[in-house]
Order: C-alpha cells, then sequence, then structure tokens
C-alpha cells in the first residue's frame, strides 16, 4: 500500500509538472503569434483559450503549406510569358493556336516540347494595352529549365519567359530580391569616393 502511493505521489508530481510545461509552451507560443500577427487578429487571439490560439495556428500554417505544396507541384512544368500580344481572333481554339505558333516562331521553342498554352486572368475592355501572361505547359522539366535558362529567366526580344510560381515562391523572390537592392545600396552607399 505504501509503494502504491508513493507512485500515485510522483505520478501525480509528473502529470502536474508536464502540464505546467505545457501551459508554457502554449502560452509561449499564442504570444509569438500575437507579436507577428495584425492588430485586428491580436483582439481574437486574446479571446481564445490559449490551447485553441496554438491550435488554430498549427492548422493554418499546415494548410497553407499544403496548398504552396499543391500548387507547386501542379505549376513545375509551366512557363510563364510576359507581354505577349493578345490574338486578334474570335474563336478561343484559333486564339490558342496562335499562341502556340508564337511560341514556336518568335520564342524559338520546339512544338515537341509543348503539350499545351492558355492565357491566365481575363480580358479587361477598360485596358486594351493589357497583355494578360501566357502560360505553356512544357512535357519535362528539363524543357522548364532549358527555356527559362535553368530558373533565371530568359529575355528573348521584348518578351520575359520564366518558371510559373506559385504565390509562396513569388513572395518568396519578392522578398528576397528587396533584400538584394538593400544590400547593394548600402553597399554602394559605404565606398570610399576616389
Amino acid at each position: 500500500a505504501v509503494v502504491s502511493t508513493q507512485s500515485t505521489g510522483i505520478k501525480n508530481t509528473i502529470v502536474s509538472t508536464i502540464k505546467s510545461q505545457l501551459n508554457n509552451v502554449v502560452n509561449t507560443t499564442v504570444k509569438s503569434y500575437a507579436d507577428v500577427a495584425a492588430s485586428s487578429q491580436e483582439k481574437v487571439v486574446k479571446e481564445l483559450t490559449a490551447a485553441e490560439a496554438s491550435k488554430s495556428v498549427v492548422n493554418e500554417v499546415a494548410l497553407r503549406l499544403d496548398a504552396d505544396r499543391v500548387e507547386r507541384n501542379n505549376k513545375k512544368l509551366n512557363i510563364c510569358v510576359q507581354k505577349v500580344p493578345e490574338s486578334k481572333e474570335t474563336d478561343a481554339k484559333k486564339r490558342q493556336i496562335d499562341d502556340l505558333q508564337f511560341c514556336c516562331t518568335t520564342l524559338g521553342m520546339d512544338a515537341k516540347d509543348i503539350l499545351s498554352c492558355h492565357r491566365a486572368g481575363r480580358t479587361d475592355p477598360n485596358k486594351p494595352e493589357y497583355r494578360r501572361p501566357l502560360i505553356v505547359r512544357m512535357n519535362s522539366r528539363e524543357s522548364v529549365h532549358y527555356y527559362t535558362d535553368n530558373g533565371r529567366g530568359n529575355k528573348v526580344g521584348d518578351y520575359w519567359i520564366n518558371m510559373d510560381l506559385c504565390r509562396a515562391d513569388r513572395e518568396a523572390n519578392f522578398l528576397a530580391r528587396q533584400e538584394r537592392n538593400k544590400r547593394r545600396a548600402t553597399a554602394k552607399n559605404s565606398k570610399p569616393e576616389v
């Protein structure tokens, strides 16, 4: 009976210690999220219990990562061509054939490398000069890398050929460009004049 009482006491001590540490971790997670979130989101987080807040944050991040992975996988064989003039044809099939011919003749793409092509977005009658991006589906990753200069982007005449990136990758590239430009500006300003 003494051993049973001691093991119950040890068990209760361990459980209370784990609960206390778990509450500390949950509170730290909620505090970190609240610091990053906007003021309106901070109000919502304060109203939620610590467990609900940490669970919702983890679920939201997991969903976003899954969505990015699916979008990245869907776009891995796509090339995005900017500034391509719109076809004057009224029939969608004829416009698509015009775009395919443009890729082969003007951009120098081999027809065997192209599976399909389409325009992204809608035409806007208020902006007749706007040119929708042309999305070209290639048959292999090698073709994508060949025409995009290994993902760095390629300019053929007035037209830019880039990989069709998912939103997360576009945002990451944008932030990296901003940081690179900031470092260049700092380095340029710190050079001694000769």
